[in-house]
């Protein structure tokens, strides 16, 4: 079956079960607009890396945006990155390359879990669902508990990625890496920084000792601004919230340095 997205596109669904999740993550993206915002356009010739693609609907979104341009759309899930692979292949995307990868230190294996039936939240396997991730699972799958799945997978870092794919400039990084995100921007080396223009990032307070202050905190450093978003029940039940960042050119140039 396919549902048909705001933006002309299609999305082809493997099964019915997969419809809610879908459904859901079209409603966050497309009706509630949470990648847009004044600043963060997304130009037609830009390059986009797509950290936690997941099924593929922040990628679909931005095609059509960055027709010129091109996306980068990294993802660990083997069931999340094939239905993002058939999308493409049955929209005739060009311009999107995918890489199964886990973000995180160059070799290192990450154990995630997954969610049959409800394709949106997979974390790391150390970590323990927030209450809102549950009650989720439970709402859209009608399961009584979270019945999970596990997958190990091999880890990039955010380097390597820029090296081998993006090697001159991001203009946008989204990144989604459910607790990831911290050790990834501890590793980010300042040449790595000064290729990146934006970045749109959910962080998540899952570990103890993870919280987006640091996340801030490093940004800041490296010269982004900050906007930080903390949405009363997604981040008191979900643990999570949104960061925005961008740079001016001179601070930027002072910063690299």
């Amino acid at each position: 079956m396919k549902i048909k997205l705001p933006n002309g596109l299609n999305f082809f669904l493997p099964s019915k079960r997969m419809r809610s999740a879908v459904r859901f993550l079209t409603g966050e993206i497309f009706k509630k607009k949470r990648y847009s915002a004044k600043g963060f356009e997304i130009k037609q010739n830009d390059t986009i890396l797509d950290i936690g693609a997941n099924m593929g609907l922040f990628t679909l979104w931005a095609v059509p945006q960055a027709v010129k341009g091109k996306i980068i759309a990294v993802e660990p899930i083997s069931e999340a990155i094939e239905i993002l692979n058939n999308n493409l292949k049955n929209n005739n995307i060009k311009n999107v390359n995918t890489v199964k990868a886990a973000i995180g230190t160059d070799g290192k294996f990450i154990d995630f879990v997954t969610y049959p039936g409800f394709n949106v939240i997979n974390h790391h396997s150390a970590w323990q669902p927030a209450l809102y991730t549950k009650l989720l699972v439970r709402l859209f799958t009608a399961q009584r508990d979270c019945r999970k799945s596990n997958e190990r997978v091999c880890a990039v870092s955010l380097g390597r990625i820029i090296s081998d794919y993006c090697p001159d400039r991001v203009n946008v990084l989204k990144i989604d890496a459910e607790g990831s995100e911290y050790e990834v921007f501890r590793n980010l080396s300042n040449e790595d920084f000064g290729k990146i223009d934006k970045i749109i990032m959910e962080f998540h307070e899952y570990y103890p000792g993870n919280r987006h202050k640091e996340l801030v905190s490093i940004l800041a450093s490296k010269g982004f601004n900050v906007r930080v978003e903390k949405p009363m029940f997604d981040y008191y039940f979900g643990k999570c919230g949104f960061i925005w960042a961008w740079k001016d050119k001179k601070k930027e140039e002072k910063c690299i340095q």
